[in-house]
């Protein structure tokens, strides 16, 4: 389906910028149904409310990889990074692949990491890294909760988790409405990620991003490694976990390296090569576990 978005953008049947209406669709109407669909078709164990810590964790990791591999480099190469080591593009990519093969719990799990992700994403990441390297302009606490507030898919995150903790089923006409939307969010999730796909990198620029996609891979191999044999969560919790830590950059790193007079076309191109990148890992995850098999 990123295949035949990429194509149909190419042969002219969709404009470069159509995939605004499809990422508007996404985030605010499919994505959510599909994230009240996974909890409520899954009884969920309070205790897994804790991803949402591994969630925040992991992306706090890997900021602190970027800031050590890139000492003795100038800020704006640091913010570099420092913003694009770390993140997930969860909700538009890697959600519809919890929805076709990791089932319910999987889909659950994946929301939850979401949470703790998405508190970084936003603006999270940034002032941390502007704090660490007193540059760039400041993100005030209440600019992130106004992003976060206008963020439909947290919105509908949180929802659940405050149903979790206080342990409210969610209504079966409820459930009914929202199914066939939730069911229509892979389709279009991925055709909207082959209408967004573009590279088109600079022979200068391609050893940087190597590099960063290289740590950055390689970190998400040492957290599934630890997810995966550490924690104290059941088989299909600890593949979802897998999965979701190969997850692509989040859309929201080269808005940011941009704002803090970073290289916002160095840091655009990385994020398209992680979907490549991820696209094949997650793909071969999926068969090397046998997840959906």
């Amino acid at each position: 389906m990123i295949f035949m978005g990429y194509a149909l953008k190419r042969v002219g049947f969709f404009a470069p910028t159509d995939y605004r209406i499809f990422s508007n669709i996404v985030m605010n109407i499919t994505l959510p149904a599909a994230v009240i669909t996974s909890f409520a078709s899954q009884e969920i164990d309070p205790a897994m409310i804790l991803i949402v810590l591994l969630g925040l964790s992991g992306n706090l990791l890997l900021i602190l990889v970027g800031w050590l591999i890139s000492l003795r480099r100038s800020n704006p190469t640091r913010l570099l990074y420092m913003l694009n080591i770390p993140g997930y593009n969860i909700g538009a990519f890697t959600m519809p692949f919890a929805q076709s093969f990791l089932g319910p719990l999987g889909g659950a799990t994946t929301s939850l990491f979401d949470t703790g992700n998405a508190l970084m994403v936003t603006g999270g990441t940034y002032a941390l890294a502007c704090r660490i390297l007193k540059s760039g302009q400041t993100v005030r606490l209440k600019d992130m909760f106004r992003i976060l507030r206008s963020s439909m898919p947290f919105l509908t995150y949180f929802t659940m988790l405050v149903l979790i903790v206080l342990r409210i089923r969610i209504p079966d006409v409820v459930v009914a409405l929202v199914s066939p939307i939730g069911a229509a969010n892979a389709f279009v999730a991925m055709l909207m990620i082959g209408l967004m796909f573009e590279i088109r990198p600079e022979r200068k620029s391609l050893k940087k991003a190597a590099v960063i996609l290289l740590v950055r891979y390689l970190g998400s191999a040492v957290l599934a490694l630890i997810f995966y044999n550490l924690l104290p969560f059941s088989l299909a919790v600890r593949q979802a976990l897998v999965i979701v830590v190969f997850s692509p950059i989040s859309v929201l790193a080269p808005t940011f390296t941009e704002r803090g007079q970073g290289d916002g076309a160095l840091a655009s191109l990385i994020n398209s090569l992680s979907i490549v990148i991820s696209l094949v890992l997650i793909t071969g995850l999926i068969l090397v576990l046998g997840i959906g098999a």
